[in-house]
């Protein structure tokens, strides 16, 4: 003969006592990042009033700016910076190409640019084109889909492809320690050959007559330019002093 069996039930998760509907969907809520419409609605304004006080584009009166300031804190309610700067084609990040933060002086210029970005309002994104031309396209490249506010651009070897890439998109941009040639950016450009002319002429002076000059990458335009401002400093000091450059890479 056969025996049924009760159907195997599933115990159900209790609600604790006392907790509504209201309290779990606050629960559920919770874990979700505020946006912009809660801080309105929790201040009692509007989107815009919102977006006028943390953008400061248009005045807002002081009980307003306050009320929304409190609701900001009160949901703990951070900008999405990225996303402003889709929205906008603008942003208040700025983006940085180096070659890379190994060598001494690309680090302190990093350090410098975020300092200053940081005491104006700016964030920095920054990327690595590690010399490699091609890879210094893609990388600023990428910082321009961000649409990022501006661009700062310590270039690699070869740079003309980036630079063209910059020129089309229109972006301001201010490019460190490499000539531009005929392109029209905003420069902060050191003088290479003058000031190798006198570190070598000093070191002659003190009665140096073999002079070695030690590069990573022979036909970057700074290394031309000192290079240069080496030969010009020998040749006026006469044959009985020599100097040579010698290419180390990595």
């Amino acid at each position: 003969s056969s025996r049924s069996w009760p159907p195997v039930q599933t115990p159900q998760p209790r609600t604790p006592e006392g907790a509504g509907l209201d309290d779990r969907m606050g629960a559920r809520l919770s874990s979700k990042k505020p946006t912009i419409t809660d801080v309105a609605r929790r201040a009692g304004v509007s989107v815009g009033t919102v977006s006028n006080v943390l953008n400061g584009a248009i005045k807002v009166s002081e009980s307003r700016r306050e009320r929304v300031m409190g609701a900001i804190r009160e949901l703990d309610y951070t900008q999405n910076m990225l996303a402003q700067g889709l929205r906008r084609r603008r942003s208040p990040v700025i983006g940085l190409c180096v070659p890379n933060t190994s060598i001494a002086y690309f680090a302190a210029l990093v350090d410098a640019f975020e300092e200053v970005a940081a005491n104006h309002g700016f964030e920095i994104m920054q990327v690595l084109s590690r010399h490699d031309p091609r890879k210094e396209r893609q990388r600023v490249n990428a910082l321009l889909r961000y649409h990022v506010g501006g661009l700062i651009l310590v270039p690699g070897m070869e740079p003309e492809g980036t630079y063209q890439l910059i020129a089309d998109s229109g972006i301001p941009v201010v490019v460190v320690d490499r000539p531009t040639g005929d392109y029209a950016f905003d420069e902060v450009t050191f003088d290479n050959r003058g000031a190798m002319f006198e570190a070598v002429s000093g070191l002659i002076g003190i009665g140096h007559k073999r002079i070695l000059f030690v590069v990573k990458e022979r036909l970057l335009s700074v290394t031309v330019q000192r290079s240069e401002g080496l030969r010009r400093a020998a040749d006026r000091a006469g044959p009985a002093v020599t100097a040579t450059i010698l290419e180390c890479g990595d």
